[in-house]
């Protein structure tokens, strides 16, 4: 919509939308500190053993040789540690980056469709569940995303405006994406290919700045080599539980798109959790009023006669970029017994295909469209607020305050840990202190044993439970001892994976 003295609505809308940007941007941010609070889990735990009490040539030694991710994440979340408590500040580079992701995304759903598909984009990705998650996480997806998100929106500007600062700030953006996430060569690619087929007056600079980026990205080829050197086996254990499928490739992108990244296979979130039945309905509603106005004023205008506009070259981009990682994995994962096929995976396409969504929303009448627009922002907001609320992270930092508070010397901690080696076997010992950690005895099993020293010293056993699958309830002692304990205690924590804790006393 342009800004004319001749168009007043216009011109206001214009006054407006950065100011309601930075306000939705705002809202983003302070979600996002409130998941900052949570326990650190799953991978988080590798990158803490990474950065915590580590040199800087020392932590970049550990991502060379234990980690397939390039080092940008960890160097940045590395330095952000050293502001204060390691556990939450290595989430700082995360939470900003998913907090700077909404007026990106909004800036380029603008420049591609207008300033309506730029608002809603950026609503779509505060509340997105997924991408809250990863604005969380202090891993390297939330800054990947931002990374390729921009990259697409200099990219257009070059194109549109010329000048080499354009393009060597493009340049910068995507070699900057290589280096955190390997995956973001999926959608640079698509950039690429487009530039090349739509842009000819652009392609002298677009290799240039191309060369550029490469240039920066070499230094780190021989570290990529000895992480891809041992990168099959995790390659092979995602192809356990995530085979090439047709259940998988839908699995994965309804939760990227809608639900929160740690599915049913994972023994987790389904999308009848997250969003839920009311959000899924409510999204269904948005998103399917929008589609099918959109499909009956095709039809009307074809029956009249009237030409319809063909999508422009910007939308054929948004729409490649929205298909790059899907299409990508997909390809990287025919390989037999390998698999990428993880809906984290898919992040870089997540920003550009809500932006298409966004478009879709606002590209019929005006009391519609807003309609529209909040029926499907409050679906999200639904999985939103139940993720920061009870689908959060093991909350095992509350089970350790617990039992800290009822521990006595002499008494043991049990926790029955499913996972296998270190770190993801610290999740509980790091929120204990010093003297209670000596306690603590993980275990796969309850077993005689544990149970059976407090028997001998009339001391009490604490056990804690929290691992996927096997989060059911309080552990208890094995059959044969099951007559000697009471349990004197009990207390559950909710989150994607629930924390069962108990205090188990011996019978006099």
């Amino acid at each position: 919509m342009a800004t004319t003295p001749n168009n007043p609505r216009a011109a206001a809308a214009d006054r407006w939308w950065w100011p309601l940007v930075l306000a939705i941007a705002l809202a983003a941010l302070v979600m996002r500190l409130i998941g900052a609070q949570e326990s650190p889990a799953g991978d988080e735990l590798y990158l803490l053993e990474i950065i915590h009490g580590r040199s800087f040539s020392s932590m970049l030694h550990a991502v060379v040789n234990q980690e397939k991710t390039p080092p940008v994440g960890f160097v940045l979340s590395w330095l952000s540690a050293k502001l204060g408590n390691d556990q939450t500040w290595m989430r700082a580079p995360s939470v900003i980056a998913g907090s700077a992701l909404i007026p990106v995304a909004a800036l380029l759903a603008r420049r591609a469709f207008s300033t309506a598909a730029g608002l809603a984009a950026a609503a779509l990705v505060t509340v997105s569940p997924f991408l809250l998650f990863y604005g969380i996480e202090s891993r390297s997806y939330a800054l990947t995303a931002l990374l390729t998100t921009a990259s697409a929106l200099v990219l257009l500007a070059a194109c549109e405006r010329g000048g080499w600062k354009r393009w060597l700030g493009w340049a910068l953006l995507i070699a900057a994406a290589i280096l955190t996430h390997y995956t973001a060569i999926f959608v640079i690619f698509v950039e690429i290919i487009w530039a090349l087929w739509t842009q000819p007056r652009s392609r002298r600079k677009l290799i240039a700045a191309c060369g550029g980026a490469l240039l920066i990205v070499a230094a780190w080829i021989p570290s990529f080599i000895t992480q891809f050197s041992h990168a099959g086996d995790e390659a092979r254990r995602i192809a356990l539980s995530a085979p090439l499928s047709l259940d998988t490739l839908t699995g994965i992108s309804g939760r990227a798109l809608i639900g929160h990244p740690l599915g049913v296979a994972n023994g987790t979130q389904s999308l009848s959790e997250i969003p839920g039945t009311v959000g899924l309905l409510l999204i269904l509603a948005g998103v399917g009023t929008a589609a099918g106005l959109s499909l009956l004023e095709v039809l009307r205008r074809r029956s009249s006669g009237e030409t319809i506009a063909r999508p422009s070259a910007t939308t054929g981009l948004l729409i490649g970029l929205a298909l790059a990682a899907p299409v990508g994995l997909l390809l990287a994962s025919l390989q037999p017994d390998r698999s990428l096929l993880l809906s984290r995976n898919l992040i870089t396409s997540v920003p550009p295909l809500l932006i298409l969504v966004a478009a879709l929303l606002t590209r019929i009448p005006a009391p519609t469209s807003l309609a529209a627009t909040a029926l499907t922002v409050a679906g999200l907001g639904i999985g939103a607020v139940h993720e920061l609320s009870s689908s959060g992270r093991p909350d095992l930092r509350s089970a350790a305050k617990a039992i800290e508070q009822r521990w006595r010397p002499g008494d043991l901690i049990l926790e029955a840990m499913y996972f296998s080696g270190p770190p993801l076997d610290r999740d509980l010992a790091i929120q204990l202190n010093p003297v209670t950690e000596r306690s603590l005895l993980l275990t796969r099993t309850s077993g005689l044993r544990p149970f059976a020293r407090p028997i001998k010293v009339g001391s009490s056993i604490f056990t804690v439970t929290a691992a996927v699958g096997y989060s059911t309830g309080v552990l208890e002692a094995p059959k044969q001892l099951k007559g000697r304990y009471q349990l004197i205690w009990s207390e559950r924590w909710d989150g994607y994976v629930p924390v069962f804790a108990g205090q188990w006393q011996r019978i006099k």
